[in-house]
Order: structure tokens, then C-alpha cells, then sequence
């Protein structure tokens, strides 16, 4: 058997003589036998009658607090900037390997033939091409005078004028089609531009 409190209809045992939980006096109490159906002090019905009103205020208090700033967080969510799917930066491009070209001496097949630039200069020269095969091309200024340039793709047709880049590796022997030779400079691992 336990004692109800008639303040707040919390359970109290047999032979107490105040409430546990607010603290009437139960003297006067009768004793109740504890049915096996649900009262108003299970559940969150009960939990709430035996609330004090300060008590009940102060849940309520928070409850507000916590639906408040849940809105605020909604609200501020919609209005500020979505950086996952923002693109500020610059587009993709394939990753090509750079490669580190110097930029061409200008210089004329003049100027090969008197040793002015030095061996190793990577040049850009121009003139009319005289001979062709797919990977030599002689070709010769206005004054007839002659260099050969060597590349893995220098096909041109005879008569036109090219410019062509390559280094410069000084003067170089080749034998002619009627079987003799000529000394002149030598333009390698060249381009057409």
C-alpha cells in the first residue's frame, strides 16, 4: 500500500508522514492500494502535474529557446552563401607538362657564316628553301649563301622562303649531289614556324 499526495498525486510510501516529492503533510492520508492501470503520475502527463509552477515555467522558458534558435539557424542557412557548390576557381585544364623553350635569337644566314653568334644559341632564321627531304632542308639568303637545317619534320617545297628555330651548332660538312663537298652552317633539331 502507498500514501497519494493530494498536492501532487505523487506515490509515497506506506508509513511516510510527508510527500517526497513536495512536501504535504500526508498524516491525515489514507492509504490507497496501487491499481495496475495507468494514473496521471505515469507518463509524460504525470511528469508534468508534478511539475511546480516555476518548474513549469522555466521548461516552457527553454522550449521557446530552442525552437527560436533552431529558426534562426534555418534562416540564416537560407541566406548565406553555399561555398560547397560556389566555383571561384579558375576552369580545369589538362595537365600538360610545361616545357622550358627559350625564346629565338633572331639572326640572318649572314651572320652564321661570319661567326657572329655563338655555338649553342637557339636561332630563328629565315630564307628560301633550295633543297628538301623530310628531315634536311638547305636553304639560302638573297647573296646565295647557303645553311643546312635538320629537324624530324622540315618538309617544304622548293622555292619558298621559311623561317625556321633550332640551335646553332656552328658549321657543318655535307656532301652534294654531284660528289662534292660544302662546308656551311648547320641549324639542328629545328622546327619550321
Amino acid at each position: 500500500m502507498t500514501k497519494i499526495c493530494p498536492n501532487c498525486k505523487t506515490s509515497n510510501i506506506d508509513d511516510s508522514e510527508y510527500c517526497k516529492e513536495c512536501g504535504t503533510d500526508l498524516k491525515g492520508t489514507t492509504n490507497a492500494v496501487k491499481s495496475s492501470q495507468t494514473s496521471t503520475s505515469d507518463g509524460i502527463s504525470g511528469f508534468w502535474n508534478k511539475q511546480s509552477k516555476g518548474r513549469k515555467a522555466a521548461i516552457g522558458i527553454a522550449g521557446v529557446c530552442c525552437i527560436g534558435l533552431i529558426i534562426i539557424i534555418a534562416i540564416s542557412g537560407m541566406f548565406s552563401s553555399d561555398q560547397t557548390t560556389a566555383n571561384t576557381s579558375t576552369p580545369s585544364t589538362t595537365n600538360t607538362p610545361t616545357t622550358n623553350t627559350p625564346t629565338p635569337t633572331s639572326v640572318t644566314i649572314s651572320q652564321l657564316y661570319n661567326n657572329a653568334i655563338t655555338n649553342g644559341t637557339y636561332v630563328q632564321v629565315t630564307g628560301t628553301v633550295v633543297q628538301s627531304d623530310g628531315t634536311n632542308l638547305r636553304i639560302e639568303d638573297s647573296n646565295d649563301q647557303d645553311i643546312m637545317v635538320q629537324g624530324d619534320n622540315v618538309n617544304a617545297y622548293e622555292g619558298n622562303n621559311v623561317t625556321v628555330v633550332g640551335t646553332y651548332t656552328g658549321p657543318g660538312t655535307y656532301d652534294t649531289a654531284i660528289g662534292s663537298s660544302r662546308t656551311v652552317p648547320y641549324v639542328e633539331d629545328a622546327k619550321i614556324v
